[in-house]
């Protein structure tokens, strides 16, 4: 079982003062998971960050512009405006757009047509995941009101859109801890896992304590991992929310957890949950990056059955899409 190993009794007692809000928490994801609705196409996001890659998912369909010698400009969703402008592009061709596209065209479907839910757990990006949402709901919400008056319509960037903020993907529901990373301010903190053993973790911890932050020090113990107090949710919870179980829906899985990976594809191959939506007559895409276990700290990884759950799982049908970078 590739599940995260409990905290210390010292580091559960230091951290048990965060699980206060735990019931406010899961209040909370309750509301956000209310809107959810099971669709016929579904673009799950887990790990959506700063919800730049929901700007390229919408991008993936739209057209390159200048094309010469190989080389082509695509443009690039202003998310504060949700508006293309003559100078924003991709600065090189992206991974996530690249293969979003080919996918799409190969199924001859666009973004407008799906439901996306982004799943993030670092409450640093939380009121900017839920402006984020805000806006695409009064974008939303102006299309209908112009149909309504000129019989004219924009086409809708997403058919919807929601983030479970302050949620992780886990290897069960419920209250869990995500630990910080609080040096690659670069890259949105990307390094944040539910693995205190990750590499990033812990050199915040290591820069923590350089700093003089005595904040997570407590009797004379080494410094604890910053983290945060998270709401977990399984693969399976959500594509029973999300996802019609019927022939010819899609769903396209984008993963980039930092080694949540591992516990989230153990228990929806422990459930036979994606192999159902296969037999069912689902298409079903895994874009998925994967972290190497001495990354994450993971001492007794078990590659040979990780190995057999990725096996079994493309045997039924689900067609992955793995490597660095495949999912961003």
């Amino acid at each position: 079982m590739f599940l995260p190993a409990s905290p210390t009794t010292t580091k559960t007692a230091v951290l048990a003062a965060t699980f206060a809000q735990t019931t406010t928490k899961e209040q909370q994801q309750e509301q956000q998971q209310e809107k959810l609705r099971p669709c016929k196409y579904t673009i799950l996001d887990f790990g959506a960050n700063v919800g730049d890659s929901l700007g390229k998912l919408i991008d993936s369909r739209i057209v390159d512009l200048c094309p010469a010698k190989g080389f082509s400009k695509h443009p690039k969703l202003n998310l504060e405006t949700l508006q293309y402008g003559n100078s924003s592009f991709h600065e090189k061709p992206n991974a996530l757009v690249k293969t979003s596209r080919s996918i799409l065209e190969q199924l001859g479907r666009y973004p407008e047509e799906y439901c996306y839910v982004g799943v993030e757990g670092n409450p640093h990006f939380t009121q900017r995941l839920q402006a984020l949402e805000a806006r695409v709901v009064a974008y939303h919400n102006a299309d209908t009101d112009t149909a309504n008056s000129s019989g004219e319509q924009r086409n809708r960037p997403l058919r919807s859109v929601h983030f479970l903020t302050e949620t992780v993907g886990a290897g069960e529901n419920g209250p869990t801890t995500l630990y910080l990373d609080t040096v690659n301010a670069k890259h949105n903190f990307w390094g944040s896992s539910i693995l205190e053993t990750h590499q990033d973790v812990q050199k915040s911890v290591i820069v923590t304590q350089d700093a003089g932050d005595t904040s997570t020090t407590t009797n004379h113990q080494p410094p604890l991992p910053l983290a945060a107090p998270v709401q977990g949710i399984t693969l399976s919870t959500l594509l029973e929310k999300t996802v019609l179980p019927e022939k010819g829906s899609h769903v396209m899985i984008k993963m980039d957890i930092e080694g949540g990976e591992y516990s989230v594809l153990e228990e929806a191959y422990q459930s036979g949950s994606l192999c159902s939506l296969t037999k069912a007559g689902v298409i079903v895409h895994l874009l998925l990056e994967t972290h190497r276990p001495d990354v994450l700290g993971m001492k007794d990884f078990d590659l040979q059955h990780w190995r057999h759950v990725k096996n079994t799982l493309t045997d039924c049908g689900v067609v992955l899409q793995k490597g660095r970078d495949a999912g961003r």
